[in-house]
C-alpha cells in the first residue's frame, strides 16, 4: 500500500472509531486525545487495520461539569495534564480569561475540544511531521533523491508556550490546505472533501465547530475509495 493510500485509510478508521465514542459518550470530555492515546492494530499482510482503541480517560470530565448556568467556562474544572498541541484554542483561551467569560457556552459545545484534538491528530497523520517537534529536519521524498526541509512541527514553538501555539493554530485553521501543501505528508491535502472534513474540525469558533454525529455523516466518509 502506497504511503497516500494509507494516509488516507489510517485517517478514515480513526476519525471514523473516535467520532463513534464521541457520540456514544455524548456528556464525556476526554481533553487528552493525541497520537499517543490511539491504539492501532494494523494488519500489514493483510492492509487493513483490524481495530482501533481510544485510552487514556485519566483526564476525562463530565462536559456539564465545566460550564455555569450563564454560560462561561468553569475554568478551575478544566482538566490540565493535557498535552498542549491538542488543546483547542477555546480552552487557551479561558484559562487567560479571554474567551468564555461572556456566556453562550453550551454542555453540547464543551464536547468540541475534542472534535478540534482529532482534527490535529488527523492533521498531523497528514502533514507527515509530529505537531510538537521543536528541531528542523531533514526528510527523504518517497522515490525521490531529495528532501523536505522542515523547521519544526506545525505547532511547535519554544517553551511551548499556549499563547504562541493558539496563534498558530488560528493561522492554520485559516490556511489548512496551503499549510499542508509545504509538509512531507501525502494523501490528503490535495482531497477537497477531506480538506472540509478536516477545516470542519479545526474551527476555531466552538459554536461553529461541527458536532460528532454531524461529522460521521460527512460525505467524505461516505465516499472515500480506499
Amino acid at each position: 500500500m502506497c504511503c497516500g493510500v494509507l494516509c488516507c485509510d489510517c485517517c478514515f478508521q480513526i476519525a471514523t472509531s473516535t467520532l463513534t465514542t464521541f457520540v456514544l459518550f455524548v456528556f464525556l470530555f476526554c481533553s487528552d486525545i493525541k497520537p499517543d492515546n490511539i491504539l492501532i492494530e494494523y494488519d500489514e499482510s493483510n492492509q487493513r487495520f483490524n481495530s482501533i482503541k481510544l485510552i487514556d480517560f485519566g483526564s476525562s470530565i463530565d462536559v456539564q461539569n465545566i460550564v455555569d448556568h450563564h454560560g462561561n467556562l468553569i475554568t478551575s474544572h478544566l482538566p490540565s495534564s493535557t498535552t498542549p498541541e491538542y488543546v483547542s484554542p477555546e480552552l487557551y483561551r479561558a484559562r487567560e480569561g479571554a474567551y468564555g467569560q461572556t456566556g453562550g457556552m453550551t454542555c453540547d459545545d464543551c464536547i468540541n475540544p475534542d472534535m478540534w484534538a482529532l482534527g490535529s491528530v488527523m492533521m498531523e497523520i497528514v502533514s507527515g511531521f509530529p505537531l510538537w517537534f521543536p528541531y528542523k529536519s531533514r526528510i527523504p521524498r518517497e522515490g525521490r533523491k531529495d528532501y523536505w526541509m522542515m523547521k519544526g512541527g506545525l505547532l511547535a514553538v519554544g517553551a511551548r508556550k499556549p499563547q504562541a501555539i493558539c496563534r498558530k493554530q488560528v493561522h492554520i485553521s485559516e490556511n489548512l490546505t496551503e499549510t499542508l501543501k509545504k509538509c512531507p505528508g501525502r494523501g490528503l491535502s490535495k482531497d477537497r472533501m477531506a480538506m472540509h472534513f478536516l477545516n470542519q474540525m479545526l474551527t476555531v469558533d466552538p459554536h461553529q465547530r461541527v458536532r460528532p454525529a454531524e461529522q460521521l455523516e460527512h460525505p467524505w466518509l461516505r465516499d472515500v475509495v480506499l
